[in-house]
């Protein structure tokens, strides 16, 4: 049983138009996959970059002394609605984080392995403060991603079947665990930052380290 008739087929010279054709399209073919999964690849570490990046902010020493501000004040006391100036670097950071997932430069899976536990405690905190702005501005959109990337977290907790709620009774319940952890944080940041790295003292002519001189001495040997 024949099941491709060879027979009149020509692979080189006239006639071989077909064969080179097929061999084109192939070589296409695999090129445009191989670019493809560049591309994808390219975007992959670019998101990671991207990722990275917000960690090192959000941890840095200046968000770290934002935080502990409005913290501290919630806890002697201040208004949710009349918080501390900290609260506009702190929503602005969760509104750019928003911005770069809802357009697709960040991977949302990735902001939720890092980030689900404070977004939602974050907005819980910061929202009579965004409603009173809402209002006296007449801006209904002020930190409308940050809300929108809220319920995206919450919608993934539900579907990881680990819903978390975040109302004011359990974040000041948690509130005193949370300043010392970013008080700590702070404080290490501050340690990192006094650290004075000196150069190595440079040998002058005429010195040898000990290393040197027992290697000279072995070889003498």
């Amino acid at each position: 049983m024949v099941l491709i008739n060879t027979d009149g087929m020509a692979f080189i010279g006239p006639g071989s138009e077909w064969f080179w054709t097929a061999i084109s399209g192939i070589v296409l073919a695999v090129t445009f996959i191989a670019i493809y999964r560049q591309l994808r690849l390219q975007r992959s570490a670019g998101a990671i970059e991207q990722h990275s990046r917000l960690l090192r902010e959000w941890h840095a020493e200046p968000m770290l002394r934002n935080r502990l501000a409005v913290l501290t004040a919630i806890r002697d006391g201040a208004e949710l609605g009349s918080l501390p100036d900290e609260v506009t670097h702190i929503g602005n950071f969760w509104e750019g984080v928003s911005f770069l997932v809802r357009s697709g430069h960040v991977d949302r899976r990735l902001v939720y392995s890092s980030f689900s536990g404070v977004i939602g405690g974050w907005w819980t905190w910061l929202t009579p403060t965004v409603l009173r702005w809402r209002a006296d501005e007449n801006e209904a959109d002020t930190w409308e991603d940050f809300e929108w990337l809220t319920r995206l977290m919450a919608d993934m907790d539900r579907k990881a079947g680990k819903p978390r709620v975040f109302n004011e009774a359990y974040l000041r319940k948690t509130l005193p665990e949370v300043i010392e952890t970013n008080a700590k944080a702070l404080r290490a940041a501050e340690a990192m930052r006094s650290i004075t790295l000196q150069p190595a003292p440079r040998a002058g002519r005429g010195q040898r380290s000990a290393a040197a001189s027992q290697s000279s001495a072995t070889i003498r040997r």
